[in-house]
């Protein structure tokens, strides 16, 4: 039985978005300890143990990039069933919102990868 369903009915947008985040949450709060655990490795073990935390931040990652993309999609049907004008321009002007702070957030990740992975390369090294 799926616990949420206990807590919650019906499951809506706004209450998968919060669960979601929460996992992520949690899933970053356990990519620390692993991370920690991959860095005191054995040196045969240290390098197949960073991949895994790299793939670990990765599925982090791709948790929380849904709450955007969901809120979008919902943002997109609500514009299509909306015929007030001030509404629709609202909802509109949130879709740009979401979409601005994604590139700024993809370009970001974008700097970063490229420094963590020299930074787990020189962690390797040494």
């Amino acid at each position: 039985m799926n616990v949420a369903e206990l807590h919650v009915e019906p499951l809506t947008l706004q209450v998968f978005i919060k669960y979601l985040l929460i996992a992520a949450d949690e899933m970053e709060k356990g990519v620390k300890d692993y991370r920690r655990a991959a860095l005191s490795a054995p040196d045969s073990k240290k390098p197949n143990a960073l991949r895994e935390v790299l793939l670990a931040e990765q599925v982090e990652r791709m948790m929380r990039s849904n709450h955007p993309i969901l809120e979008f999609e919902d943002l997109r049907f609500r514009l299509k069933k909306t015929i007030i004008l001030s509404e629709r321009t609202q909802i509109v002007r949130r879709m740009i919102t979401i979409l601005v702070d994604e590139i700024l957030r993809t370009q970001d990740a974008s700097l970063a990868i490229p420094s963590a992975a020299t930074r787990n390369l020189s962690q390797q090294s040494t």
